[in-house]
């Protein structure tokens, strides 16, 4: 099971990579509507979410200011983007069948105390991040860019 959740997260960074291209796509008339910084901070959200979920499952490391940064530039949510990918990939790297089983002890944003297996953040973090990355496209199109096809199958078909 451990390689799936390997796989998922190389759909991860391949996803990220494709929505920054389609962020990169905006026209710069587009990049001052508010769809545009919307955009951009959903990006950013879900980089500051990998993050806390980092710190969750590694309590050593400080967790983010905020899961919800506001007013974010494009050149910061791609640098967040890459510091996720590079401090999550020596865990990733790391992953076995009996660490997916290991439950991990959290504290929720509103103060809640949580216990959850760490394939069940794992497969929250992928299942946010499509969540989002949708929402993002949309905006991407309102702001007259072109919308990145982040769907699974796109990542992971073989051509004849």
């Amino acid at each position: 099971m451990y390689k799936r959740f390997q796989r998922a997260f190389e759909f991860e960074y391949d996803a990220d990579a494709r929505v920054l291209r389609s962020l990169d796509s905006v026209p710069e008339s587009g990049r001052t509507l508010a769809e545009f910084g919307r955009a951009v901070d959903l990006f950013a959200h879900i980089q500051a979410a990998r993050h806390v979920w980092l710190s969750r499952v590694h309590p050593e490391l400080r967790p983010p200011d905020t899961v919800f940064p506001a007013g974010a530039s494009l050149s910061a949510a791609r640098s967040m983007a890459e510091q996720q990918r590079q401090a999550w990939a020596p865990h990733v790297a790391a992953l076995s069948d009996a660490r997916l089983r290991q439950s991990v002890d959290y504290t929720s944003l509103d103060g809640g105390k949580w216990t959850s297996r760490l394939e069940e953040i794992l497969t929250h973090l992928i299942m946010h991040g499509c969540y989002h990355r949708g929402q993002i496209a949309m905006l991407v199109k309102r702001a007259g860019g072109e919308p990145a096809i982040t769907d699974w199958i796109v990542s992971h078909r073989d051509p004849r």
